[in-house]
C-alpha cells in the first residue's frame, strides 16, 4: 500500500437487524475488533481510523487498541446515515493527522 492510504471504519451504533453487533463476542472478541485487526494486518496503526456515534463503541476500541486513532461524534449518522456523507465529513477531521 502507498503511504498515503488509510483505513477509515464506520461503527454505527444504531444496528437496525442485531442491536449492539459491532461490540457483540464473537468468538471472544467483539465483532468490531475483527476489522481493526484486519486492518493492521496491513497498515500501520497510526493509519486506521475508527468513526462512531455509540460511546460503547468508543469505550470497545479504546480498551482493546490504544493506538487507533479514534472519532466520536454522539448522533452521527442521526440524520444522515449514509457512508458517502460520513467519509466526507471525516475526510475533512482526517487532514489534521497529516
Amino acid at each position: 500500500m502507498t503511504t498515503d492510504t488509510i483505513v477509515i471504519i464506520p461503527a454505527r451504533g444504531g444496528s437496525k437487524g442485531i442491536l449492539g453487533k459491532n461490540i457483540k463476542l464473537f468468538n471472544g472478541k467483539p465483532l468490531i475488533q475483527y476489522s481493526i485487526e484486519y486492518a493492521q494486518s496491513v497498515i500501520p496503526n497510526d493509519k486506521i481510523f475508527v468513526s462512531t456515534d455509540n460511546v460503547d463503541i468508543k469505550n470497545v476500541v479504546n480498551e482493546f487498541n490504544r493506538h487507533i486513532k479514534l472519532f466520536y461524534k454522539e448522533n452521527l449518522f442521526k440524520y444522515q446515515p449514509n457512508l458517502c456523507y460520513f467519509c466526507k465529513l471525516h475526510e475533512i477531521s482526517l487532514t489534521k493527522f497529516n
